[in-house]
């Protein structure tokens, strides 16, 4: 069952994903900071189960490796997790929400049913690597350079 481009189901997608980040973004403004410490935290090992997921659920998880983008930011996720720096947070700022973000405007998994594993996540790592760096602007963490 394929889907298009801002088909209805690309629609549903992408307003879900619009109400989550911005029901964070307003939840975790004024949140104290452990409160967003701890969702960071939470964000960055769901990050790393999603790439350890994603290798177990293929059988030759050699090929398969995290070596594209998306990974790469869900692996430096897990690093500024543990050691926030400010070489991370322009990364995470300047690099994880442009490609995040065209990768939910033009996903790759059109051809998936909507019902599928490898949709949802899809959907859910894309958001994730969205909802990160804007956690951490909504809480004053990433200031971009001007």
């Amino acid at each position: 069952m394929e889907w298009g481009f801002f088909s209805p189901v690309h629609i549903a997608t992408l307003v879900a994903a619009a109400a989550i980040l911005i029901g964070l973004y307003f939840a975790l403004r004024k949140a104290p900071q452990k409160v967003q410490v701890w969702v960071l935290g939470i964000f960055s090992l769901s990050g790393i189960a999603a790439i350890i997921l994603n290798l177990v659920r293929w059988n030759n998880p050699i090929h398969n490796l995290p070596l594209h983008l998306c990974s790469i930011n869900l692996i430096f996720i897990a690093i500024h997790s543990w050691k926030p720096s400010h070489l991370l947070d322009n990364f995470l700022y300047a690099l994880c929400i442009p490609g995040a973000m065209a990768a939910l405007l033009f996903p790759t998994w059109v051809k998936l049913p909507p019902t599928s594993f490898m949709y949802w996540h899809s959907f859910t790592v894309h958001v994730l690597l969205l909802a990160y760096p804007i956690v951490l602007t909504a809480g004053g963490d990433i200031r971009p350079n001007a």
